[in-house]
């Protein structure tokens, strides 16, 4: 950025219509990383009088509470700092998506939590100082998986939306043994997905967090008041990352930039419905029926014979989708009810069959659903716990059914048979793609985030 730009923005953020409390702060942040003077130059930043939270955002502006004046100036500018982090990697957005998609595993308090615990670890790797009681990632993976992490190995491998479907799951794991998580359901900064129980609620109370994300004024398609949408927002953190000078959490390599992926739903119901649409042939052997009229009125009028035209081969058999689900390991309950509710929904916009094998070691029952009832079919199977795992006997069971398509629901530990011939295999993991084991054939398909 050059010095006309960052004076600029320090006349920008001297002006009365923004935020007095944070003037210093973002001139001194801007002075120390243009990178982020980049980024707020298209952000509001205001002075408010509601107590929400010391500062917080609506993805169009930065708000700054009274509390936000009892920080000192170090603290301050890594406040502004965190705030604008929020509003330039979209997190409102890709909450709103995300709720979206899972909804209501959706919390939005614990949503804040995990992205605050990856901005954090950055911004302190970055020599930022925040206040005392602010959410650490290091903390968090310390409190639910029981590891000491380096910081910097943390936000290269933890992005947001893995984050908090780990958290939710560890969460999960632990309310089972200890009971049910207290929450009263309420996001921060403004309310999220609605009345739902969220265990973010506990980490919040114990740091005295009040949340710093306001979804109130997010549409239903997920855009927030301002106009610029993911994209480019995704070309100004390209620029910000240049015109940074390394010292801020710009300089680092960090998961959580915003990037464009495809949900594992959408991935699945394309690979599994294509498999499964019947693709007609062309039988020389049967005439096209406009063809044979054609040809009985040539004979009639004595006139020539017309190009032979073959007809198309009919489908006799009814396609199968395969399903097998390991439940020797880690799949959840939550996550095996999304999982069968992507393959009920496509089972009922295809016509397919499914056939569900329950395995690990060996198998513990084969269904075939047929259709009458979906849901109240996959409702009665019964998903054993326990035990090792072996893909050899469902790959078999997979060609015995003569199915269009495999789905194997697994952690991927385990025996693998060879290839079945003609079957496609999606092999479904709760594991990211990176840490996953790879399979010797067959399509891998993350769902962790």
């Amino acid at each position: 950025m050059s010095h006309y730009d960052i004076r600029d923005f320090v006349s920008k953020a001297r002006d009365d219509k923004h935020s007095f409390r944070a003037s210093t702060a973002l001139q001194k942040l801007a002075e120390r990383d243009p990178g982020f003077a980049s980024l707020s130059i298209w952000i509001n930043h205001r002075d408010s009088d509601q107590d929400i939270a010391p500062a917080w955002t609506d993805q169009k502006t930065i708000f700054y509470g009274a509390d936000f004046e009892k920080f000192t100036l170090d603290e301050k500018i890594a406040v502004c700092a965190h705030e604008i982090w929020h509003v330039a990697f979209r997190h409102i957005t890709r909450g709103h998506k995300l709720y979206g998609r899972i909804g209501k595993n959706f919390h939005p308090m614990l949503w804040n939590i995990a992205i605050d615990g990856i901005i954090n670890d950055a911004l302190s790797l970055g020599g930022y100082r925040l206040p005392g009681n602010h959410i650490s990632l290091k903390e968090l993976l310390k409190q639910y998986d029981g590891v000491d992490v380096d910081m910097r190995d943390a936000i290269g491998e933890w992005d947001a939306e893995k984050l908090y479907m780990h958290l939710l799951e560890k969460i999960k794991q632990q309310s089972e043994g200890d009971g049910d998580a207290e929450g009263d359901g309420q996001g921060g900064g403004g309310g999220g997905a609605g009345d739902l129980q969220d265990p973010g609620q506990d980490i919040a109370a114990k740091k005295g967090f009040n949340g710093d994300l306001d979804y109130s004024k997010v549409s239903e398609s997920g855009e927030g008041g301002d106009s610029a949408g993911d994209q480019e927002w995704a070309t100004r953190l390209a620029r910000a990352q240049l015109a940074g000078n390394g010292k801020g959490a710009l300089g680092h390599i960090i998961a959580d930039i915003p990037v464009t992926r495809t949900p594992w739903e959408t991935v699945l119901r394309t690979k599994v419905t294509r498999a499964v649409t019947f693709d007609p042939k062309i039988n020389w052997s049967r005439p096209n029926r406009s063809w044979l009229g054609q040809e009985a009125d040539a004979r009639r009028r004595g006139a020539p014979t017309p190009i032979y035209q073959a007809g198309m081969q009919q489908r006799s058999d009814k396609p199968t989708i395969f399903v097998g689900v390991d439940v020797s390991g880690s799949v959840d309950d939550a996550m095996l009810n999304r999982f069968a509710s992507e393959i009920v929904g496509i089972g009922q916009r295809t016509g397919a069959q499914i056939v569900v094998c329950v395995f690990d070691h060996g198998i513990h029952s084969v269904t075939t659903l047929r259709g009458a009832d979906w849901k109240g079919e996959i409702t009665k199977i019964e998903f054993a716990r326990g035990g090792g795992t072996s893909f050899i006997e469902p790959i078999a069971e997979a060609v015995k059914a003569k199915a269009s398509i495999a789905v194997i629901l697994t952690d991927l530990y385990g025996p693998f048979p060879e290839a079945p011939r003609g079957i496609p295999v999606i092999w479904a993991t709760l594991d990211d793609e990176k840490s996953a084991p790879k399979p010797p054939f067959g399509a891998l398909l993350s769902l962790a985030r």
